[in-house]
């Protein structure tokens, strides 16, 4: 049995960590601890061994550093939301900031992992429009999808609404 990379689409064995092509962490592969074996992503139990995987307050996620080999320096976090963690960072590169959006795939199997990767490479593909966010790179780093975009500079809701109550028609307009 196999499983196909999301960067690069070559077929690998089932329980490898990265692509035997390219060598981008697959993000359905994960470690056991105590033997070492790779196990794929939505394994409660090591295969190997029997020792549980994930879970537990432990196994929170060490906050990156950089991304694509020092390509991006993570400056710092813009934010979270349900399926993804979004950071500024500085393209070392070509000197400008980005966007870098760390997709969380923990509960994802390999077709919709396949999905996503689709979903973002036809997002990239579409170029600059004045409602899309452009996106300049993706990847994967240690098993995550990762998507390189502009930085959008908007101010929040909150800085929007202040702390007075704005009428019905900026309401209306923000909407």
């Amino acid at each position: 049995m196999s499983s196909t990379c999301p960067s690069c689409g070559t077929a690998n064995r089932e329980a490898a960590s990265f692509c035997a092509a390219c060598g981008a962490g697959l993000p359905w592969a994960q470690s056991c601890g105590t033997c070492g074996a790779s196990n794929p992503a939505n394994q409660r139990f090591c295969g190997s061994c029997g020792t549980a995987l994930g879970g537990g307050p432990s196994t929170t996620p060490r906050e990156p550093t950089s991304v694509a080999a020092g390509r991006y320096e993570i400056l710092r976090s813009l934010g979270e939301g349900s399926r993804k963690r979004v950071y500024l960072a500085a393209d070392r590169r070509l000197d400008r900031q980005v966007a870098i959006a760390m997709l969380k795939v923990d509960d994802l199997d390999g077709a919709q992992l396949e999905a996503v990767r689709r979903e973002i490479e036809a997002t990239g593909r579409l170029g600059e429009h004045p409602n899309l966010v452009t996106v300049f790179d993706v990847g994967a780093e240690g098993g995550v999808p990762y998507v390189v975009s502009r930085l959008m500079r908007y101010p929040s809701l909150d800085e929007v609404l202040g702390s007075e109550r704005p009428p019905l028609s900026r309401v209306l307009a923000i909407a």
